[in-house]
């Protein structure tokens, strides 16, 4: 009689509650000597049963959301410090280049006629301050490489990994620009200064 008594709770809750048999075959831990026909304690009864399975889920989701929140924090701290080393590292590499391009501004002093074998002038003191004052400008923000050339003007150049060129000519009374950027060709006559300045940031702005 009292395990047709069990098996009627069962169905009981099979049929109200949905209840569903584990793995094993086994219905879960709840004292089934309660009487079924007292709705409310047995609503509240399997509320707190629910409750208390659900509570280290609840306790563990909670964790993981801390968790997260915390290493979304580390990682905006890593990001901050790898920003901050890249800056770092593109100023002293730009301070680097600077001092050498003054330095092969001042060589250029040295050279007589026919430096370069083909009859050259050499470089008056008005192009190589010219250049100076370009490579010492705050304005420009990254340095070129620098050429002498045989027609008396000193030549900066910049150049990508994906072939984009930029070329900047300094004359004892004018600038000249060309460049190449995806195959296309432009050359610049007599521009002033903050149109160099213009045309190198906007080199490093492409992609």
């Amino acid at each position: 009689m009292e395990s047709i008594t069990i098996e009627r709770k069962r169905n009981y809750f099979d049929r109200f509650f949905e209840f569903t048999q584990n793995s094993s075959g086994t219905f879960p831990d709840i004292n089934l000597e309660y009487r079924s026909t007292s709705s409310p304690y047995v609503f509240s009864f399997l509320k707190n049963e629910i409750e208390n399975q659900l509570q280290p889920i609840l306790e563990a989701q909670n964790a993981l959301i801390d968790l997260s929140s915390e290493l979304s924090s580390e990682n905006d701290a890593i990001k901050f410090e790898i920003a901050n080393l890249k800056q770092v590292y593109s100023e002293n590499y730009q301070l680097k280049k600077k001092i050498k391009n003054i330095n092969s501004i001042h060589s250029l002093k040295i050279l007589d006629t026919n430096w370069n074998g083909n009859n050259a002038e050499p470089f008056s003191d008005t192009i190589i301050q010219r250049a100076l004052d370009i490579i010492n400008s705050p304005s420009l923000k990254f340095q070129p490489d620098v050429f002498p050339t045989g027609r008396q003007s000193i030549q900066f150049e910049y150049e990508k990994s994906n072939g984009n060129y930029l070329e900047i000519e300094i004359f004892e009374d004018n600038y000249s620009a060309y460049s190449e950027i995806k195959n296309e060709e432009t050359e610049f006559e007599s521009i002033s200064l903050d149109d160099i300045f213009r045309l190198v940031n906007e080199f490093y702005s492409r992609f």
